[in-house]
Formats: structure tokens, C-alpha cells, sequence
């Protein structure tokens, strides 16, 4: 299996325009009082870079103190927390590690103190589960390793230069999106760990098509402001 390309899956739909049915509220973190309205009730907040116009619009919002990483970084686990249990995009979530990295950007950003936002710094991203990071499982779809047949986690071997470029640039790690089985196929579908929803669709389990399911789908629904996939053969 040889990698041949990475790449970042971009939005292809206003993602709240999928909430209708979901059952947002029961679903959110009792701590997240920032996800309700007074009016209309608990309801979940509206992915962060599409409120800013996109990741231009967002890099321009972060310079200028109108919205903090940590801040977006929340909404972010929000909506996963709320959304995900259906969608099934990740596999790991990674709460804690992800607001750490917020906090320490926004540290940082205001220490710059020249009104900038350099490469990625501050954008919530999933990164697809056969690429290794620091601190967080990597199961490549497979259930091999809790099995004790394989040791996934030596075969992939520790952080690589990419995802070191990715932590460089200022991304923040969200967590480890789905993908089929060592990446292998691309309908999207992996009955051991469980394959995505489609989320153009609430109604019917449809697959997104794809190794990189997970990271397609986690883009498209808005839980995370892009995500990495891979092309394998």
C-alpha cells in the first residue's frame, strides 16, 4: 500500500442545513451554555469558519480578536458530541488534548500582536485514521490490535513529518476521523468500526463514498473546519 496523495477535503454544503431531525440538545455537554438561545431554545451553534465566511474569513476573525481559537475549537466538540453519535465520523475524540492546543494558540496569537494569522493557526481539523499523532490511537480501521493480532500502532510508527507540519502551522487536532479497513476500498463502508452517515441524508445510512469516509463526512456536517484524507493503493 503506497500512499499517493493528501489532501483536504473541502465543504461542499451549508452543514446546518443537515440538522433538521437531529436530536441536537440531549446530546450537548451540560457545561455548553453557549449552545443555547433564549428564544428558540437548546440548539447547536453554527460551525465557526462557515459563520466567518470561510477559512479566509476566519483567519481575519482570529487576528482580530472578533472569535478565539478556543472558543471555535468548542463549538466544534459541541457539534461532535451532538451530531457524531449518528454520523459516526470519529473515532477518537480528543477533548482535552484539542482545548490544551486552543489555549496555547491563543496565547500565542496575542502575542504576535501584529494582527495576523499565519497558516493554519487556530483551525479545529480531523485528521483520518491511519496517519499517527502524538498522544492519540491509531486503529486504521481495523480491530486487529484489540484482537492481539497486530500491532497497528508499530506498523504505522510514531508522528510523521506531515502532521508535524500540520502541528507547526497551527492546526489543532480534533481528533482521528473513520476510515475503511487499512484504507483499503473506496465505498466507505467498514462493518468493524462502523461506517459513516452521508449526512445529506438523516433518513437512510448512506456511505460518503471513499476510504477518507469519515473525514468527508465530518467536513460536510461542519465537525471540524477541514480534515485530511488520504489516496492509497
Amino acid at each position: 500500500m503506497m500512499l499517493r496523495s493528501i489532501s483536504a477535503h473541502l465543504r461542499v454544503a451549508p452543514p446546518d442545513l443537515l440538522l433538521r431531525g437531529m436530536p441536537s440538545a440531549a446530546a450537548l455537554p451540560a457545561s455548553s451554555s453557549a449552545n443555547r438561545n433564549s428564544s428558540t431554545g437548546a440548539h447547536l451553534r453554527e460551525d465557526p469558519v462557515v459563520a466567518a465566511g470561510g477559512l479566509a474569513g476566519y483567519a481575519v476573525a482570529l487576528a482580530e480578536g472578533s472569535v478565539t481559537a478556543a472558543e471555535a475549537t468548542q463549538v466544534y466538540l459541541a457539534r461532535i458530541a451532538a451530531l457524531d453519535g449518528k454520523l459516526q465520523c470519529y473515532e477518537h475524540v480528543a477533548t482535552d488534548a484539542a482545548m490544551e492546543q486552543a489555549a496555547d494558540t491563543d496565547s500565542s496569537t496575542a502575542q504576535l500582536g501584529d494582527g495576523s494569522c499565519p497558516g493554519l493557526r487556530g483551525v479545529p481539523i480531523g485528521v483520518k485514521d491511519i496517519v499517527a499523532i502524538s498522544g492519540m490511537p491509531v486503529r486504521c480501521g481495523s480491530a486487529l490490535e484489540d484482537l492481539g493480532i497486530l500491532d497497528v500502532t508499530s506498523v504505522v510508527g510514531p508522528e510523521g513529518s506531515f502532521v508535524q507540519s500540520l502541528r507547526a502551522a497551527g492546526a489543532i487536532f480534533l481528533g482521528k476521523t473513520k476510515t475503511v479497513e487499512f484504507a483499503s476500498g473506496g465505498l466507505g463502508i467498514n462493518p468493524v468500526r462502523g461506517t459513516p452517515w452521508n449526512p445529506a441524508d438523516l433518513s437512510v445510512h448512506r456511505t460518503p463514498g471513499g476510504s477518507s469516509s469519515g473525514s468527508a463526512a465530518g467536513v460536510a456536517a461542519g465537525l471540524c473546519a477541514l480534515s485530511i484524507g488520504t489516496g492509497t493503493s
